[in-house]
């Protein structure tokens, strides 16, 4: 239950950047160059926290 209410807030925040994004670029924003890094960032953060970190998977061969 846990995992679906962080994936749903995910989501809704990833469309809230995308929609800030729109709307600045609708309005020809000054500052539209510091929001696209920012949203990058925050996006690439969201990735992260959706696929739950990065599992590494170490395969250990037995020598005979």
């Amino acid at each position: 239950m846990k995992k679906i209410s962080n994936t749903i807030q995910t989501f809704l925040a990833l469309a809230t950047m995308i929609a800030l994004i729109v709307v600045s670029y609708l309005n020809e924003s000054i500052f539209m160059d510091r929001i696209l890094p920012c949203c990058f960032i925050l996006s690439v953060i969201m990735f992260a926290r959706i696929r739950g970190g990065v599992n590494r998977i170490v395969t250990e061969e037995k020598a005979q």
